[in-house]
């Protein structure tokens, strides 16, 4: 069996399984385009898999869920790699902002399954999935009051909005994390005025740098880093703490 034929007989699948609960996600895809988001996936997925120098987060997540992403190409499995270098995965690790499918909640669960210690959970108000072997699913948004008290590093990629509190719940409870920035997401106004020498991509990663050290705990360090994306080669910021 040839990729194209294993590509279009797993997506089969994972759609048979889960386009039903892609069709209850409000989503910015198909509101132009007169069509529901499960036939839009079904319309547009070998045309995405066609280029995969593209980032496209809802069709990344699902060719990593059905397994036909090469592992150097997979920016969920790359993650995971870095993050087991980094920390190791035999802890008990929260996923904030995980994605309709929570891929790198998944490349974890399977790693974590392998050596046999430790546990992840993903939290999302999008998920379509209810259940996923080796990762307790969370449908809800991540905030100052979601329940952390037992995770001992918190992770995201690409969290948006839910940054701040990541980053503020984190350092109040003493957690460790790590996290990829998005790009898309703009600093407080206040900030942004008083820091206008700086050029539009770098003041949310300013921010979010200074936000973290001035509520970084007294026995942690805080460090930024990069992670190359797989899927186009690009250099994603990282910021991350570690308890001395």
């Amino acid at each position: 069996m040839n990729n194209l034929e294993k590509l279009n007989n797993r997506m089969q699948i994972y759609m048979q399984k889960y386009g039903d609960d892609y069709n209850q996600l409000e989503n910015d895809l198909t509101t132009d385009i007169c069509t529901d988001l499960k036939n839009y996936i079904l319309d547009n997925y070998y045309m995405a898999y066609a280029d995969l120098n593209i980032e496209q987060p809802l069709f990344d997540q699902i060719f990593s869920a059905i397994g036909i992403l090469p592992k150097d190409r997979n920016p969920y499995y790359q993650m995971m790699l870095e993050i087991e270098k980094e920390y190791g995965l035999d802890r008990d690790i929260i996923e904030v902002g995980s994605g309709m499918f929570p891929a790198l909640a998944y490349e974890i669960a399977k790693r974590q399954k392998e050596i046999g210690k430790g546990s992840i959970t993903a939290i999302d108000p999008k998920s379509v999935t209810k259940t996923l072997d080796g990762v307790k699913i969370v449908k809800e948004h991540f905030n100052m009051e979601t329940p952390v008290d037992n995770a001992t590093l918190i992770i995201a990629r690409k969290p948006c909005a839910a940054t701040e509190s990541i980053v503020r719940l984190a350092n109040k409870s003493k957690i460790e994390f790590y996290m990829s920035l998005c790009l898309c997401h703009d600093a407080p106004k206040e900030f942004r005025i008083a820091h206008k020498e700086l050029g539009h991509f770098a003041l949310w990663p300013a921010y979010i740098k200074e936000l973290a050290q001035s509520t970084l705990p007294n026995d942690f360090t805080l460090e930024e880093g990069t992670i190359i994306n797989p899927i186009n080669g690009n250099p994603n910021n990282i910021i991350k703490t570690k308890k001395r």
